[in-house]
């Protein structure tokens, strides 16, 4: 059993040892999006990952609201199986634009990066479909996950700011 002394020493040195644990660690700014060059390689990667069919590391880029929908790398797979089937499987990705966006994950509001492709797929030529990829920074901040991507097309033609 501790002494009334221990204790308060217990209580004055944890709370030191926690401030000195974060001094040197740069503080991130969770309402700030993601850093442009880190997304941008992020985003391009996933393209990548869409290209070569690579469920496996594309599961381990998701954001954790993702990873609730979609469970393992196999869940993936399905996914895009799915996504492949109706649109073909990509075979080659340009990007066109990045757009800053907001996403209301519960009730906290996260910035994204957005990244838009023109995707030429096995099923249909560059520019039919687009690829949107968005990007977010991780719930405690020290990372950037991808929160969701999709294949996209537009009823009343394609936005000039994506040809």
């Amino acid at each position: 059993m501790y002494s009334y002394r221990s204790r308060w020493s217990l209580f004055l040195i944890l709370p030191l040892m926690s401030l000195l644990s974060s001094c040197g660690k740069p503080k991130v700014d969770l309402q700030a999006p993601p850093e442009p060059g880190a997304a941008r390689t992020l985003s391009d990667v996933v393209a990548e990952d869409l290209v070569k069919k690579n469920s496996q590391d594309l599961y381990s880029r998701l954001d954790w609201g993702f990873q609730n929908i979609v469970r393992s790398p196999m869940d993936v797979e399905k996914v895009l199986e799915k996504m492949f089937a109706q649109y073909g499987q990509p075979v080659q990705c340009e990007i066109k634009v990045s757009q800053l966006g907001q996403k209301m994950d519960g009730l906290q509001m996260r910035p994204t990066r957005v990244f838009w492709y023109a995707v030429k797929t096995t099923k249909y030529p560059k520019g039919k479909y687009f690829l949107k990829v968005e990007i977010i920074r991780s719930v405690g901040g020290s990372t950037i996950d991808v929160s969701g991507f999709g294949f996209l097309s537009f009823e009343k033609g394609t936005p000039s700011y994506l040809k």
